[in-house]
């Protein structure tokens, strides 16, 4: 039976849940080698303990949003050919908060060696999931970097890069939105990133997060996916 874990220090200071396994990305051709673009995804799979309807959906399923206080998480990741993988939180806060190489919510612990995957499924163990903690609503972004060559160098300060103002609530936002490199996508059936985004006004807060993205994070890697969704909050 699923757990919820608490003890994510002061990140997962806005969330936690449930679930597994999106489809993968497709794999890259062997007959190619490794020169087929580096693809992925990232999902987040929720579980209401409180809603039978709303148990083991990605966000992009019905009735997985608005995510809310109590909600149980978990995240997947897949890759097409393996890497060196970085997941992190972007809080409604303004805060950003590590998930994964480094032990959930400490900067300060990160491994000393590190291996290339081409999947993740947190947190570990598979019977574990993260619960969304009470709180304001807000705009959250789950973002996945992943590294070919080498990994991402100990001097990077994801924290000092990322962090600012907190993104204001955006209660219309019935749907998570998928941004891939820098650019909004939407996704196939499968859960797959395709082309296409849609019209935003200027004061859109997914806009900005999206330029936050495109110019701090993407620089850092060779491929980038984050899906940003409304957290209701609530006590």
């Amino acid at each position: 039976m699923m757990r919820s874990v608490r003890n994510l220090g002061s990140l997962l200071l806005a969330i936690a849940g449930l679930g597994l396994g999106a489809d993968e990305p497709q794999r890259s051709d062997p007959d190619r080698g490794d020169d087929t673009p580096l693809r992925g995804s990232i999902h987040l799979r929720i579980d209401d303990p409180a809603n039978p309807r709303r148990r083991s959906l990605r966000l992009d399923q019905p009735g997985a949003l608005p995510l809310k206080a109590r909600d149980r998480f978990r995240i997947e990741a897949r890759l097409n050919r393996k890497a060196y993988l970085y997941v992190f939180w972007l809080g409604s806060d303004g805060k950003v908060a590590p998930i994964y190489p480094w032990a959930p919510g400490h900067w300060d612990r990160r491994p000393a060696q590190e291996a290339k995957t081409d999947r993740l499924d947190l947190p570990l163990p598979s019977d574990k999931a993260w619960e969304i903690p009470a709180g304001d609503p807000g705009l959250e972004t789950v973002v996945l970097l992943a590294r070919e060559e080498s990994p991402l160098p100990r001097d990077v300060d994801l924290v000092k890069l990322l962090s600012g103002s907190p993104a204001p609530p955006r209660r219309t936002l019935d749907t998570a939105v998928w941004i891939e490199n820098g650019r909004e996508v939407t996704l196939d059936p499968q859960g797959r990133a395709a082309p296409g985004s849609q019209t935003r006004k200027s004061d859109d807060p997914v806009l900005r997060i999206r330029k936050l993205l495109q110019d701090k994070v993407q620089p850092l890697g060779d491929y980038s996916q984050a899906v940003l969704f409304l957290n209701q909050g609530g006590r």
